[in-house]
């Protein structure tokens, strides 16, 4: 072998050598964007999770903040879950002189209708709202119906309170059998909102 074929020789050997070098490189290149790639995906489930957590928590801060006044409710209003009277209390709040009832009617349904627009937009969550109140939300819904009819049309404004009875709907519609309840410690998963 002469002079040439040892520089072919050293060259090829050098080339092999980077070749190696450059797939050890490239291995361990792709072996960081996976272990970066698992990192991300681990980072962003905790950030979804916490995420999810902080709006369990806003509904509750919400509905906390509203015990007072759902309990000064329950003095002005009779029981929304009778049908019949709370259809009496209606007649005659439409019927007050003064509207005072009236304006304690839509207080009332402008909580309830926060409540449903923080749901919808993605602020408080659904199946949160549906273990602290979701019975009472779509009993009032059933049993205040009539009100909502008809001061949408003494108001003129027929969007009035729409979020609200789409909350109930939701509320009705996340529970497998359309109304049995099941435990916040037996759900696989918090309903999502929308």
């Amino acid at each position: 072998m002469g002079k040439l074929g040892r520089i072919q020789l050293i060259a090829t050997t050098i080339a092999v050598i980077g070749i190696v070098l450059n797939l050890a490189g490239l291995t361990f290149v792709a072996l960081q964007v996976n272990i970066a790639r698992r990192q991300f995906s681990h980072a962003q489930q905790g950030v979804l999770a916490e995420h999810a957590r902080l709006r369990r928590k806003a509904t509750v801060d919400f509905f906390m903040e509203g015990v007072e006044y759902r309990n000064r409710w329950r003095t002005i209003a009779p029981n929304d879950w009778n049908e019949e009277v709370t259809a009496r209390f209606i007649q005659q709040s439409f019927d007050d002189s003064n509207g005072a009832a009236l304006r304690e009617l839509a207080t009332f349904f402008g909580y309830l209708e926060t409540m449903a627009v923080g749901t919808a937009a993605g602020v408080y969550d659904l199946g949160t709202i549906d273990a602290l109140a979701g019975d009472w939300v779509v009993a009032i819904a059933k049993n205040y119906k009539p009100y909502l009819e008809r001061v949408r049309i003494t108001s003129g404004a027929p969007a009035l309170y729409v979020e609200f009875e789409w909350l109930a709907r939701r509320l009705k519609e996340i529970r497998p059998s359309g109304s049995e309840y099941i435990l916040v410690a037996n759900r696989n998963t918090i309903a999502p909102p929308g």
